[in-house]
């Protein structure tokens, strides 16, 4: 009887450590690229989001997201007066292709820096930027296509 036992606690501690090791195996990611990269994501992040004039773009579509007034705009062209700069940029994965859904939940979490001060020509390289990072985007996915 005290074999039964005791073969009965290694199986219990048997099973209960491949559930923890099994747990420990699951990971979910809201933000950023895991630390072992990806190959599903042709980038590491779906969106950046400029905190300083809340406005998201999004990697594979080229769409950039503003606010005026009490709506949000997608549009392939930023209106001049939303002004970027890479030093805020927050890259961010966010499975919607509504970002500005989540845009209280980024407002506290990611605050514009008072210290950036409006640079022209910061603005027109990071625009530059997005389209390179978006064409780059495409190619590779019309590679895969043909």
């Amino acid at each position: 009887m005290n074999t039964l036992k005791r073969i009965r606690v290694w199986q219990l501690l048997l099973v209960m450590a491949s559930v923890i090791a099994a747990a420990g195996c699951a990971t979910h990611y809201r933000e950023g690229q895991p630390a072992y990269g990806s190959s599903y994501y042709d980038d590491p992040y779906d969106y950046y989001y400029y905190p300083d004039s809340r406005v998201y773009f999004n990697i594979s579509s080229g769409y950039y997201y503003y606010p005026d007034r009490d709506r949000w705009y997608r549009v392939r062209e930023l209106p001049p007066r939303y002004h970027l700069d890479n030093r805020g940029r927050v890259p961010l994965r966010i499975a919607t292709d509504k970002p500005y859904s989540m845009q209280h939940d980024h407002q506290k979490k990611f605050r514009p820096n008072s210290q950036y001060k409006f640079e022209p020509k910061r603005d027109q390289d990071e625009r530059r930027e997005n389209e390179r990072r978006h064409e780059k985007h495409r190619s590779r996915h019309d590679d895969r296509n043909q």
